[in-house]
């Protein structure tokens, strides 16, 4: 699956560049699913809608997290 995340730091893309062979993703610059990432206080939020995702979370581990929710 190809992925372009909008605003990840790079200490995400770090981390999903390590995982993306296990995860089967491919990580672009505008190609594929676009993801908004957000990192704001409160519960991880994971949606998808008109083909575009949005991944909410507070801590880096949450956001793993919300991208794994993402992918199922």
């Amino acid at each position: 699956m190809k992925i372009h995340f909008d605003h990840l730091s790079g200490k995400l893309l770090k981390g999903i560049s390590e995982l993306s062979d296990i995860l089967d993703i491919s990580i672009t610059d505008g190609e594929g699913i676009k993801i908004r990432v957000v990192q704001m206080e409160g519960p991880i939020q994971v949606a998808l809608k008109d083909g575009q995702g949005l991944i909410r979370y507070q801590e880096s581990i949450h956001f793993f997290r919300a991208l794994g929710l993402f992918l199922e």
